[in-house]
């Protein structure tokens, strides 16, 4: 553990957290995401739409508080989606390999390809300090973000928080908009500040580290694994890849056009 990048308390927390997330990855656990998170096709008409952001991210804040909540806002388009946020985006964390601070996004691309989705990645991948793009605001509210991930019983009732959170992230030092996200949400924000001011914080914060695989910006969009670039694509592409019966808001859509 790193003293001089967190002095004070944080130092403590986030030594004692390195040791027990060192432990779960040991036992193997850590890849596991909530189950309603994995892009599971049990239900085949179901669409994956995956959104890969990071909290301080100026496009991604309008992404998400915009054009995404008004597509999932749209009516009847949210029970054909399932979708599954990993609030890491551009973030990476230090290794012998990659290196560390100061932010490089050479860095961050090295750490992605290097650890995530390999099958025999260093064992430094996920154990050493969490390097954010926008600062240490940035690392707190993505944890937040994990915490609420976990304390969900679906993406809808998650999804609120997210939008609250990210609508005042220019306006706070921290997680203090939190409490107001969590009642607007319907989630415990005792149950949320458990999570985030112990070590199952950092270690909620790596599963979906370990879950974001390398891009080229964010927020990374994609349905059904195909990665959407341009804003008017994403309605067309999530009424494109749904094989159920056709939801009104997808009426009129011109495919292709």
């Amino acid at each position: 553990c790193i003293k001089r990048r967190f002095p004070g308390p944080w130092h403590a927390i986030l030594c004692a957290s390195m040791s027990v997330v060192r432990a779960l990855f040991k036992a193997a656990v850590l890849p596991i995401i909530p189950v309603w998170t994995i892009a599971i096709h049990s239900d085949y008409a179901k669409v994956d739409l995956l959104l890969i952001t990071e909290a301080g991210c100026p496009p991604c804040q309008e992404a998400i508080t915009s054009r995404l909540d008004a597509l999932v806002s749209t009516d009847g388009l949210a029970d054909i989606l399932n979708v599954v946020h990993h609030p890491f985006g551009n973030n990476y964390m230090s290794t012998e390999a990659c290196g560390g601070w100061p932010y490089d996004s050479g860095r961050r691309r090295c750490w992605a390809n290097t650890c995530v989705n390999v099958s025999s990645p260093p064992p430094d991948c996920f154990s050493g300090v969490i390097v954010t793009q926008h600062g240490q605001r940035e690392r707190k509210v993505n944890m937040m973000q994990a915490c609420a991930l976990a304390e969900a019983t679906s993406w809808q009732q998650y999804w609120p928080f997210l939008v609250c959170m990210e609508k005042h992230y220019e306006q706070s030092i921290g997680v203090e908009p939190a409490a107001a996200c969590a009642e607007e949400s319907g989630l415990e924000f005792a149950h949320l500040m458990s999570c985030y001011d112990g070590p199952r914080g950092v270690i909620e914060l790596i599963r979906h580290a370990s879950a974001t695989v390398d891009h080229d910006f964010t927020p990374y969009i994609a349905v059904n694994g195909m990665q959407v670039r341009e804003k008017y694509d994403l309605l067309e592409a999530v009424c494109a890849a749904y094989s159920g019966p056709e939801p009104s808001a997808c009426g009129g859509v011109q495919f292709g056009a």
